[in-house]
């Protein structure tokens, strides 16, 4: 029911536009285009710190994080390991998404759902990304991806 996927932004001068997904999506690769990622590496000026990563979330077919939503340099270690680790301890997380003043947020709502939410920390409070799942298949769906990736 969930389809978890991992993209990595090229090093660009260009900024892409927003308004269209087709031309920002060129702007990505996905972990399955495996001669890409080959040339990425390869380039002479790759630095593998300062890759910006999108995470990209849909649940039974509904997209709940696209590849136009806010991405983060180390995602997966930094930002979803560490929301898993937190929410299996005490039943709720909140850590930085990235390294801009946004936040991803877990919070228990009973024994199989949880609350999902991804919130600018600024005034205006700006929800990027909110949705109840099911606990179980969300983590072990979190969890797939970030050893695939």
């Amino acid at each position: 029911m969930f389809e978890i996927k991992t993209f990595l932004e090229k090093h660009s001068y260009e900024r892409p536009n927003l308004n269209s997904l087709e031309y920002t999506r060129a702007h990505y690769i996905g972990l399955e285009e495996l001669s890409k990622l080959k040339d990425y590496f390869a380039y002479r000026k790759f630095t593998p710190e300062y890759i910006q990563v999108h995470v990209t979330i849909q649940y039974k077919n509904k997209v709940l994080v696209g590849i136009d939503a806010v991405n983060g340099l180390d995602l997966w270690e930094q930002t979803y390991l560490d929301a898993i680790e937190q929410y299996v301890e005490m039943r709720n997380a909140e850590t930085m998404y990235g390294i801009d003043p946004v936040i991803l947020k877990l919070t228990a709502l009973d024994n199989n759902l949880l609350h999902f939410l991804i919130i600018d920390e600024w005034k205006t409070k700006h929800i990027h990304a909110e949705a109840v799942l099911p606990e179980k298949e969300f983590l072990e769906a979190l969890i797939t991806e970030a050893e695939h990736f």
